[in-house]
This record gives C-alpha cells, sequence and structure tokens, in this order.
C-alpha cells in the first residue's frame, strides 16, 4: 500500500492529508513526531486484511500535510487536538477506546460516544520505540 494519504480536508484553513482503508470496525492511527503516516505502511493492509476500517493522517505540518509559512501557527503535539477532533468528525467515527496521549482529556469529552481505537508511535530518542512486528 504505498498511498496512504488519499485525500485532504481543510481545517481551520490548514490542509490536512489523510486516507480511510477497508470496512468493519474503524482504528485510527496517530504518527508520532517527526514522523508521517507513511510509518504505518505495513500495519494498513494487515488491519483492512482483518475487516477493519483504518483512519489515518498527517498531523499539521508532517508528512504530505501542510507546512505552515507563519511560524506563529502551533504545530506542536497538543495543538494537534483540535485537528484530531475536525478528523473524527469528518469520519464519523462514533466512540473513543483505548489510550490516547495526544490530549487525551480533551478528546475524550469530546467523543466519548464514538468508536474508536487509537494507537501513537514515537519516533525519536529517549522515546523511539523502534520498529515493531504486528502480530495479526
Amino acid at each position: 500500500m504505498s498511498d496512504l494519504t488519499t485525500e485532504n480536508l481543510l481545517v481551520d484553513g490548514h490542509r490536512i492529508a489523510h486516507g480511510r482503508h477497508g470496512q468493519g470496525e474503524p482504528i485510527v492511527l496517530i504518527h508520532g513526531t517527526p514522523s508521517s503516516s507513511h510509518i504505518w505502511r505495513n500495519m494498513v493492509p494487515k488491519l483492512v486484511a482483518a475487516q477493519y476500517r483504518v483512519h489515518l493522517f498527517d498531523l499539521l505540518g508532517f508528512g504530505a500535510s501542510e507546512r505552515p509559512h507563519d511560524q506563529a501557527v502551533d504545530t506542536s503535539v497538543s495543538a494537534q487536538v483540535a485537528i484530531l477532533e475536525a478528523m473524527l468528525s469528518h469520519w464519523g467515527v462514533l466512540k473513543i477506546s483505548g489510550r490516547l496521549s495526544i490530549g487525551r482529556t480533551s478528546c475524550t469529552q469530546a467523543y466519548r460516544d464514538r468508536i474508536c481505537i487509537f494507537c501513537q508511535s514515537a519516533d525519536i530518542s529517549p522515546w523511539r520505540t523502534g520498529p515493531k512486528k504486528w502480530q495479526g
């Protein structure tokens, strides 16, 4: 699966690259920094084959999403929460389950009646998790 981000959505005037793949229960995959959704390239086909609907997006300033020219635009992890909320709304994802370390409290409060499993990876030391083989 070479092109994971096949669509774009304007969120607060910024273009966010995202993709939806497969059918079934939704899973949202969120990459860490400084990375992109490309990190999930080997996992997405396996999740789709296991009958999941996979949603992913590139964080603002990363991957195929817009890199704002205005340095005043906040692209920190905590600033991505509003983008995540917009993406969940756009996708119609209906409930959160699992853990989310990117603004967990505000996302859980806003979307506690939706269905979603979140995954996140850290890509830089000292938090680097390294590649892990998905057991499906």
